[in-house]
């Protein structure tokens, strides 16, 4: 039996949408075969109240943050955290990549409507609140279907879906913290291949044998990142290839992160850390990420903030931004207007610390501090506590008004709103 008390993950599988043509069922299936892998005592021995599964309708965009939540009150700085998400990615209609999460909704051109979904920076921030140096996040989002064996062989394919991750978007996710590695199902001008007849992707399965130990030498007694990426970049080009296709899985992690302990190998005898390989494999695709996100320009919105102002007979509202809409009413400012409507903190919330943690030309230190307390509130709204989540608001506001910023000004508008609607 090979237990791992310091293990902790969240399996994500995005297999139903709204439009029934997306949906890809074998994503779930990916993910209760990597859940059950994860707590089987005899493999990984991750304790299973210690690992979450989302799966269908469950895996919307607010229940993934909550659930990145929890595991950042849980888990240490030496602790494992495996973070795996399957489902439809694609750029928003900013251009923002983003993962389809089951509320996710499409529009024309493969996008998805801004608002829905989880962003790139939205999962950036979600993962900050994580304290563990060990972290593996494994995307696997551009999913082609083969109908049958003889699909894979030249036949027919179905449309393939989606975008892989690009590589400056996986950067986000990586560059704000030491000790994370990133591992994404094929290149970014590749596809993630599945039959419908078999259980589980090439990805998936590739993922499972590699935990499982298949091909991994025992010797430290546990799996370690190089060990597993070398084992599923090994496994999956080999069997597209005898398909007729091509994926290589890619391998990006923040540069000086060493290979550390994924899960223990079932068939070790011993354990020690110290002898996990560090050598890197000799195959593979592997990128360093070198940058810092708190140094780079991650939204390119130039917003004026007037609040609302008439020119004759028209009233303009709220913020004149960059690739945003400017909303005009002529006649005045109508009776009612959609940003009046009543508020829901919990969807709110999340929105607000993404805008407040891409804030350019400000006290980085206070603003970090700020989207910090914004998340605060949405893990005591979660917890069913208003009076915390009220007194984290009023903490973020206090740091956002000396500011001075009129981006900054918006969203503490936006976030007094929120304040109010919560009594």
């Amino acid at each position: 039996m090979a237990r791992f008390a310091r293990g902790y993950g969240l399996v994500i599988g995005v297999s139903t949408y709204h439009d029934p043509a997306r949906n890809i069922p074998i994503v779930e299936r990916d993910a209760r075969a990597l859940y059950s892998t994860l707590t089987d005592p005899d493999t990984c021995g991750y304790p299973a109240s210690q690992v979450a599964l989302l799966c269908g309708a469950e895996a919307s965009s607010s229940a993934i943050v909550q659930a990145i939540g929890r595991l950042a009150d849980r888990a240490g700085r030496d602790d494992t955290v495996l973070l795996a998400f399957g489902g439809h990615g694609a750029p928003n209609e900013r251009n923002l990549y983003t993962l389809a999460t089951s509320d996710a909704e499409f529009c024309a051109g493969e996008h998805i409507r801004e608002g829905s979904g989880l962003t790139i920076i939205q999962l950036a921030n979600a993962l900050k609140q994580i304290r563990s140096e060990r972290l593996l996040l494994l995307i696997n989002a551009c999913f082609a279907g083969q109908t049958s064996a003889l699909a894979g062989r030249g036949g027919l394919r179905e449309p393939s879906s989606g975008s892989a991750l690009p590589d400056r978007e996986g950067d986000r996710l990586l560059a704000d913290a030491k000790g994370r590695a990133l591992i994404t199902a094929s290149r970014a001008d590749q596809r993630s291949f599945f039959q419908r007849e078999q259980p589980t992707s090439a990805f998936g399965q590739a993922l499972i044998d590699g935990l499982r130990g298949v091909g991994i030498s025992p010797q430290s007694g546990y799996i370690g990142l190089f060990d597993l990426y070398g084992r599923i970049y090994t496994q999956v080009a080999h069997h597209t290839a005898s398909q007729g296709n091509s994926q290589e899985p890619t391998l990006s992690l923040v540069a000086g992160v060493g290979s550390f302990p994924i899960a223990p190998h079932s068939g070790a005898t011993t354990r020690d850390e110290t002898k996990i390989s560090q050598a890197r494999p000799k195959v593979g695709l592997i990128r360093d990420v070198q940058l810092s996100i708190s140094n780079q320009v991650i939204d390119n919105r130039k917003v004026i903030d007037f609040g609302s102002a008439q020119i004759g007979s028209m009233t303009f509202k709220g913020d004149i931004a960059q690739g945003d809409i400017i909303k005009a009413y002529y006649g005045g400012a109508p009776t009612s207007d959609p940003d009046d409507a009543p508020l829901d903190p919990l969807k709110e919330l999340p929105k607000l610390q993404q805008r407040v943690s891409v804030a350019r030309n400000v006290d980085e230190d206070a603003r970090d501090e700020a989207a910090a307390k914004i998340g605060l509130a949405v893990r005591a709204l979660d917890r069913g506590d208003r009076a915390k989540a009220r007194e984290r608001i009023d903490e973020a506001l206090a740091l956002l008004d000396p500011l001075n910023n009129g981006y900054l000004t918006s969203a503490a508008r936006k976030l007094r709103a929120v304040r109010q609607a919560l009594g």
